[in-house]
This record gives structure tokens, sequence and C-alpha cells, in this order.
């Protein structure tokens, strides 16, 4: 990604859109943000635009229609086959077990809803990595994302 093009951002989330906006507006680069509510929309959206793919996608695990574990492994892997699309899955609370098949299943990272200083600061660390072309997967110990 070029320092001066904007971070393509692709959220799946019904509930936590405002707090994810305004989250963006603390960054010191140029986002653009797609919003989608619901697994099926999330879908919908790979397949009509499988050919530009967002720098990153934040899908929440608690999702209507298909929950974030269903998109991520029936659906998005399939549409975008060999992509290297980093998908973070965002949720209040999921067990250990349910992470550890996240991680299994290709997610980037699981990202814990806490407080707005905490996104904003995962944001940050993210944006800075990928606009420096060094934000990859990490080994499991350090697949939940904190500061």
């Amino acid at each position: 990604m070029k320092n001066d093009e904007p971070l393509e951002i692709l959220l799946a989330d019904e509930d936590d859109n405002f707090l994810f906006i305004e989250a963006l507006k603390e960054l010191p680069i140029t986002t653009n943000l797609t919003i989608l509510e619901n697994g099926e929309h999330v879908i919908n959206h790979f397949i009509d635009n499988h050919n530009k793919l967002p720098a990153i996608l934040f899908l929440d695990y608690n999702m209507p229609c298909k929950n974030g574990l269903e998109c991520l492994t029936t659906e998005i892997k399939s549409i975008i086959q060999n992509q290297n699309l980093p998908v973070i899955i965002t949720s209040t609370f999921i067990s250990d077990i349910t992470i550890d098949i996240l991680y299994q299943k290709g997610a980037y990272y699981y990202m814990r809803k806490t407080n707005f200083s905490e996104l904003v600061g995962n944001l940050l660390k993210i944006s800075i990595l990928i606009q420096e072309d060094r934000f990859f997967r990490p080994v499991r110990e350090q697949f939940v994302l904190s500061l």
C-alpha cells in the first residue's frame, strides 16, 4: 500500500459502527470504510467485488444471518481463494476454543471489543503495519490482539 492512498477497510458489524468510525477519525491516515451489517451482505459484497478486495476485513463474530466463523470458513475463503485478505474477528467475548478454531481457519487476529482507547490503539498498530507492508498473520500465541 502506498502512503498517499486511503486504507481500504471493510467492517462487517451490525452494532458497533459508530465507535469504529470515531476511532478511525483518530488515526493519522486516510481511510475508506465500507460497512456491512450482516453475514449475507458480506458474502454478496465479495461476490460482487471479488476483483477489488479491501486492505483488511474486520468481521464481527456475532453477526445475524451468518456469523463471523461461517463467513470466514465457508464463504469468504472460497470466494477469494488464494488471495491474502487479512481478516480480524471482533467480539465482546468468545471462548478460547472458538479462538483456536478461528486461528485454524485462517483469521489473522482476534480483537476483543473493549473500550474506545484500546480500539484506537489497535487500529493504529494495524494501519501502521499495513502501510509498512509488515502486516502478517502471527503465531497462535500472538493471535489475540491487545495493547
